[in-house]
């Protein structure tokens, strides 16, 4: 989803105030190319998609087990001898069967790599080590805020017990614009999540 210079504008009446220094298009540069971090990260995440290379991977894996175990069949020797040859042609001469063999299992190790790669925890999620969505929120639009607002991205609470501040505000503001809008409370809860996820490091 894009956003316009009118988009920017309700995300700074929503922010409540503007620095004299702030360039608007510089920081619509900011959210996208944040954006663009947070669509590519919630893609890897994705657990249908992790699943369907997984399955993938596995299958390359089966028949190239199979594949394995033809070329080994003793009863076969004649044909896995003609194949090997001339694979060795090209490869110097090199054992028939080794050179053969050799790639094969290379072939499986790489898939078999591939396969745990897509089980369990996604690979940008075991190097961040927290959901996308927090990510963004809790890291990255704080980067953008205080770029551009010059002051430290923080929340209170309001007289209601709501989470607010110049930053949750803004979140709020840009998520909306961009399609997924998120309440204070999720902005609150991305800081502290990140923020965790910092001490622990």
């Amino acid at each position: 989803m894009g956003l316009d210079d009118a988009g920017i504008d309700r995300i700074l009446d929503n922010v409540g105030y503007v620095p004299g220094t702030l360039n608007k298009s510089e920081l619509r540069k900011d959210i996208l190319a944040a954006w663009d971090f947070y669509q590519g990260y919630k893609r890897d995440d994705s657990k249908g998609a992790r699943t369907e290379r997984r399955e993938h991977a596995t299958k390359i894996a089966h028949k190239t087990s199979e594949l394995i175990h033809l070329l080994n069949d003793p009863a076969e020797d004649w044909v896995r001898s003609r194949i090997g040859r001339l694979l060795s042609l090209r490869e110097r001469n090199e054992d028939e069967k080794a050179s053969l063999t050799r790639s094969l299992g290379t072939l499986l190790s790489v898939v078999g790599t591939n396969e745990r790669q897509c089980t369990g925890t996604a690979s940008f999620r075991e190097v961040l080590n927290v959901r996308p969505s927090f990510r963004l929120i809790g890291n990255d639009l704080v980067n953008v805020f205080e770029k551009h607002f010059a002051e430290q991205a923080t929340r209170t609470r309001d007289s209601d017990g709501q989470p607010d501040s110049p930053f949750v505000r803004f979140v709020t503001a840009v998520t909306a614009e961009l399609g997924e809008p998120v309440v204070a409370e999720t902005v609150s809860k991305a800081m502290s999540a990140v923020a965790k996820v910092k001490t622990d490091d």
